[in-house]
């Protein structure tokens, strides 16, 4: 009887320390490596969106409209209202776009898309924009502010389809590859919680279970041990494959 309470006890010692504990601590490195690797995307990232929000506010001055009232045009000045109230914030903060949730980050990441699709495509907004005036008061500040994005864009000629043009770049070169990672990375992280949670409860039962058997000493059925090891056995393979899972989803969200 005894030689199978060691037995059981060198086991279930086995899963907790070199299985369930190991888990958990693996987890908690996996968790550091891909905020890191994350952050170092999206911090760049949101500092251009920044500039180029600064960029738009700027170019929002200098823009005329022969038919202000159309529905269109309308709409487009209402898009270049709300992105003024972003660049407004940033200049008033001295920072830039703090990293948002997914579904913030969907709408940020949409805005140049928007711009450049209605100057391009929209024959309301195309037909009736134009530049107030050459005058270096309104374009010397969007000359400074273009010179704040990455260098390809610095050799754009300020005119009326330079907003255009930067905005079709920016979204195609910029917003497109990091399109869906935010709610990748939430849908990780969330996996990630649940998986720690799961190795916690599977810690919580082995601890227990090592105490029932220890406390119970020979008065404890050896069916109940054997079903007891052979449960936290499948626990610690659910466990496992939980984490090969979280490991896939982790190298995948950087693809």
């Amino acid at each position: 009887m005894f030689d199978y309470l060691d037995i059981s006890v060198s086991i279930l010692s086995s899963f907790l320390t070199g299985g369930f504990l190991l888990l958990l601590v693996e987890n908690q490195h996996l968790h550091k490596s891909v905020v890191d690797r994350y952050y170092a995307i999206m911090r760049p990232f949101y500092h251009n969106l920044s500039k180029y929000f600064i960029f738009v506010s700027y170019f929002h001055y200098a823009l005329r409209f022969k038919e202000p009232n159309c529905e269109g045009v309308q709409d487009f000045k209402n898009l270049l209202q709300r992105i003024y109230g972003i660049a407004s914030n940033i200049i008033n903060s001295g920072k830039d776009l703090p990293i948002p949730p997914a579904s913030i980050h969907k709408i940020y990441n949409l805005y140049p898309n928007d711009v450049w699709y209605s100057m391009d495509c929209n024959s309301e907004v195309r037909n009736n924009i134009g530049l107030k005036t050459r005058s270096d008061l309104i374009i010397d500040p969007i000359r400074d502010a273009l010179h704040e994005l990455p260098e390809k864009y610095w050799t754009q000629a300020i005119d009326v389809s330079c907003l255009s043009k930067v905005s079709g770049v920016f979204y195609t070169s910029e917003c497109q590859p990091v399109e869906g990672m935010p709610s990748q990375f939430e849908n990780w992280q969330r996996k990630l919680k649940l998986s720690n949670w799961i190795n916690f409860v599977c810690i919580c039962l082995t601890v227990i279970s090592l105490l029932i058997i220890l406390i119970s000493g020979a008065s404890i059925c050896v069916y109940i041990i054997y079903c007891i090891t052979v449960f936290c056995a499948f626990f610690l393979v659910f466990c496992l494959y939980k984490a090969i899972e979280l490991n896939n989803l982790s190298n995948n969200l950087f693809k």
